[in-house]
């Protein structure tokens, strides 16, 4: 079982690679998962952080067009 499988069984979450997800209020893409924790970039940068999944607010979001 690879660790996105892992995370959406157990914890019930839709994670899945180029998500866009809310944390803190602002939006980030899901770029990887390790172990039980997300790795995501806040949209605009190149900084990696992990995540718990039970940490997201919104496990998706749909941004508005530009």
């Amino acid at each position: 079982m690879d660790a996105f499988e892992y995370i959406r069984n157990y914890y019930k979450v839709p994670a899945e690679y180029g998500a866009i997800i809310l944390f803190r209020g602002n939006p980030h893409r899901i770029v990887g998962a390790e172990d039980a924790y997300l790795v995501v970039n806040p949209l605009g940068s190149e900084t990696r952080m992990r995540l718990h999944p039970t940490w997201v607010e919104t496990q998706t979001v749909n941004l508005p067009s530009s």
